[in-house]
């Protein structure tokens, strides 16, 4: 009777000999009180007309006038009463169907068991940032009295995979913290026994695949569908900007993306098997023709080819090719996978795991258009050229200050509407630090330009001979879970190279504001002594509070002994020398990171809480990650902030 609820029921709800044969099963072949309830409760879903007694009573009559297979019976005159089944073909029918149900179940199982995985992970991750909140690390020093502590700190929590290697590029891209990289793997093992373990045949007794190769084939196309439908929604919700997990765990969105990549390749994995077994399936079964014809099997080969597609694009060697063209090219794909699924599940009624993708996409969507609308829509901007270093200073003093608040260390996407550009740059958004001195004067963004539309408004402003001009952007923000840690520290260490001088400068003035005894050393590494006017605002808000910061700037391109009044030659250039900054401490060539970061912190006072924040170039946060690593092992209570994101 239960045909996946496409079938109508008005004949068997009025057909007393259907209603028997029903009757005989349901009371006959039911072991438990509980499965005979579900039954009659299945049956009157179906047929409402129907009590319990009803079917009592059709069961009584029904035994009273039923026929074995066996009897003799003539074909050309209408049967009218009800033919017992033959009892070897329902056991193993019925063997059978327990077998592929359990299969659906294994399936279920291991997608929520994968979820599951993810979902403990967070949760460690959620107590561990309410146990920093809370400030009971400072108030227990377990990393300072317990080596095992310290232990897991310094080769978990911090330490790259090997050596330095974390964040600096290679053809791999950006390679995950020890930690995360543990996580992963672990993930990965668990996909990997979900594939090998628990499959259960019955040989030529199956109704549907009479021998056991052609079953398991099968089982595996079931579970692995299954698997995939989990780890798609669990792929979606890790790539959205607006992920409540980011507040809950305080990860960067840098390491979701990180997970999102190993979820959505997991995703691919099962979905590619699920269609290879069911291909296999389909040829040893003799359906491949007539399925290559369904609806259903066609929409199931377009989201396995987009899904497949995607995994090789979204490699780290075309997202470095070009970044725009990359995240177009996803996004589409990612549309193709989820009609092409949505199409292939309507046929088993299964299109709704494919709901939970749709809200979660579309949420994101609208929280982002929300929050621009909130800062105040497409506000005028003023954008000064700083040619030499290719850095464009994007200072915005009029938008919605009531509500756009925000914190240190978080940033914003920028959407630059600038109409002397070409109109394809408008969609593109990129992510840069807020940074401001006193928020009633305005935000700023230093940005590098490199590609797209920044490296655009660049060319543009040196065509016309400019170094300023006004445009309209859009910020879409703030993101990043605020870091409530360090305001309280009693040491901050900051170091910084280039544009990545925001965030630390924020937690510099933060801790100006909030923290009146903590000792803050702030470093930043540029190449030029002209550099320093696009900072010089910072600087010298810095210089004021000179009793309490020690700034420490490195040149790596200049001369100590060169004349400090022709620093530039470059006539769009003011002159900057030492002079206006007393408070700055100038070093020359490149910082040694291991020397310096060391040093600083061993001249922290022992068992005083130390924040080292970095933010720059990828082999700077590396260097010090090491340094950090080394550090906590010799009982330092020590907290590394690496705010550089790399995806």
């Amino acid at each position: 009777m239960d045909n996946g609820g496409w079938a109508s029921y008005i004949c068997q709800c009025t057909n007393n000999v259907s209603l028997g044969a029903y009757a005989v099963c349901l009371i006959e072949k039911t072991p438990t009180e509980k499965l005979r309830v579900q039954a009659l409760d299945w049956l009157k879903e179906h047929c409402p007309n129907y009590s319990d007694q009803d079917v009592y009573d059709a069961y009584q009559n029904a035994t009273v006038y039923m026929k074995n297979q066996s009897e003799p019976y003539s074909a050309s005159v209408l049967n009218a009463y009800p033919i017992r089944y033959n009892e070897t073909i329902y056991d193993n029918a019925l063997e059978t169907f327990e077998i592929r149900y359990e299969v659906f179940n294994d399936g279920m199982f291991f997608g929520m068991g994968l979820c599951g995985y993810f979902a403990l992970i967070i949760l460690l991750a959620t107590l561990f940032r309410l146990y920093k909140a809370t400030g009971l690390d400072r108030i227990l020093h377990l990393s300072t009295r317990f080596k095992f502590v310290r232990f897991l700190k310094s080769n978990f929590l911090v330490s790259s995979v090997y050596g330095k290697l974390c964040k600096d590029d290679h053809w791999l891209g950006a390679i995950p913290n020890r930690l995360e990289s543990l996580v992963i793997l672990g993930f990965v093992l668990l996909n990997l026994l979900t594939l090998f373990f628990h499959y259960r045949s019955n040989g030529t007794r199956n109704v549907y695949w009479p021998s056991s190769y052609k079953q398991i084939v099968r089982y595996i196309a079931d579970r692995t569908g299954y698997i995939s439908l989990f780890m798609a929604n669990l792929t979606w919700l890790f790539a959205s900007r607006n992920n409540f997990l980011i507040w809950c765990t305080g990860w960067k969105h840098s390491t979701f993306l990180t997970y999102h990549k190993w979820v959505g390749r997991s995703c691919v994995l099962h979905v590619l098997l699920h269609s290879i077994f069911l291909l296999w399936s389909s040829v040893a079964m003799g359906y491949l023709t007539s399925r290559q014809l369904q609806p259903y099997y066609r929409w199931g080969c377009v989201a396995t080819v987009a899904c497949s597609i995607m995994t090789i694009q979204g490699s780290s060697f075309f997202r470095k090719l070009s970044y725009e063209i990359f995240l177009v090219g996803h996004i589409l794909l990612a549309l193709f996978f989820l009609v092409g699924s949505w199409f292939h599940l309507a046929h088993s009624s299964m299109a709704f795991w494919f709901i939970p993708v749709i809200a979660i996409w579309v949420f994101d969507r609208v929280v982002r258009i929300t929050r621009m609308v909130l800062f105040g829509g497409y506000v005028k901007a003023s954008v000064e050229l700083h040619r030499e270093d290719e850095v464009l200073t994007v200072t915005i003093p009029n938008y919605n200050k009531s509500f756009y608040k925000f914190s240190p260390g978080q940033y914003a996407y920028v959407y630059f509407a600038d109409m002397e550009s070409d109109w394809y740059f408008l969609w593109q958004s990129h992510p840069f630090t807020i940074v401001s001195c006193d928020e009633t004067e305005g935000i700023k963004f230093f940005v590098k330009a490199k590609r797209g539309i920044t490296k655009k408004i660049m060319e543009n402003m040196i065509l016309r001979g400019v170094s300023k001009k006004t445009i309209r952007v859009a910020v879409e923000g703030p993101y990043g879970a605020i870091n409530w840690s360090i305001k309280r520290t009693d040491n901050a260490l900051l170091y910084s190279s280039s544009t990545g001088n925001a965030g630390p400068f924020m937690y510099a003035r933060q801790l100006l504001a909030l923290n009146k005894t903590a000792n803050i050393k702030f470093y930043w590494s540029v190449q030029h002594m002209h550099s320093l006017e696009w900072f010089s605002q910072e600087l010298h808000f810095l210089s004021q509070h000179s009793d309490r910061v020690q700034i420490v700037v490195y040149l790596t391109k200049e001369d100590e002994f060169a004349d400090s009044d022709t620093e530039s030659t470059s006539s769009l250039l003011k002159p900057v020398s030492k002079e206006d900054y007393p408070a700055v401490e100038l070093r020359y060539g490149r910082m040694v990171v291991d020397e310096i970061v060391a040093q600083d912190i061993e001249e922290c006072v022992k068992n005083s809480h130390i924040s080292v924040v970095s933010c720059g170039h990828p082999k700077l946060c590396d260097d010090i990650r090491h340094v950090v690593k080394n550090k906590i092992m010799e009982n330092y209570q020590i907290d590394l902030h690496d705010d550089l994101q790399k995806w």
